[in-house]
């Protein structure tokens, strides 16, 4: 692979920033021999490529879809929609649109059946630039703000990388933890999250979400 075939394909995966710049000439050259990067496990999405490629274009050329969603539970559903942009998260492939001026946000690989419809329609450009310009995949029923306290003992994780959707940071605390905020956002991007970081991640505002967090350990505890 040439360099510029490895840049390309950086830029397409979005992390074209890995590596520091005045070091990217270097780490180019000998990625094949010298580099290990570990991240997410991406889904193996080779068997739906025909799918992707049509919705890729119906997305560039503005077709609705219609297609059969099989939900986790087993459920099946039919849509129309008209697509927005297909969004790659922690390894998971998502398609984003709006369904009678509403969002949805599916998985891609729950996705059958899928058909391009000759009409086109008119893009919201807000709704466009609010898809490419946030963490979140969830554009309906959004919070605008969920503040969220860190321990000292994990805060440098969270100055090194953001690990929340639409993090930012409010302040630091005496201590050495964090204020951090998550802002429109939908909640369900954030508990799990702060779930695996119990006990050092503590939900501030708003106090609903701890005390939701708070009843499922009861649950789990009780089982």
């Amino acid at each position: 692979m040439s360099k510029n075939e490895i840049e390309r394909f950086c830029r397409f995966v979005s992390i074209q920033n890995l590596f520091p710049e005045k070091e990217r000439d270097f780490y180019l050259r000998h990625l094949q021999e010298s580099i290990t990067v570990k991240g997410f496990q991406y889904e193996d999405i080779s068997d739906k490529k025909p799918a992707f490629d049509s919705l890729r274009h119906a997305i560039a050329e503005h077709h609705p879809v219609a297609f059969r969603y099989t939900k986790a539970g087993g459920e099946q559903k039919h849509y129309r929609i008209e697509p927005y942009q297909l969004i790659n998260k922690n390894g998971i492939w998502y398609l984003i649109g709006l369904m009678q001026g509403r969002q949805k946000t599916f998985c891609f690989t729950q996705i059958d059946q899928l058909n391009l419809l000759p009409e086109t329609f008119q893009p919201d450009s807000a709704f466009s630039d609010a898809v490419k310009n946030t963490d979140s995949i969830s554009h309906g029923n959004q919070l605008k703000e969920i503040v969220i306290q860190v321990s000292p003992a994990v805060a440098p994780y969270f100055q090194r990388r953001k690990l929340l959707p639409n993090q930012t940071q409010i302040c630091q605390l005496d201590n050495g933890g964090l204020l951090l905020a998550c802002r429109e956002v939908n909640e369900m991007e954030v508990l799990p999250i702060v779930q695996y970081w119990i006990p050092h991640l503590h939900i501030i505002s708003p106090g609903y979400l701890q005390d939701k967090i708070i009843g499922r350990l009861k649950d789990y505890l009780n089982l």
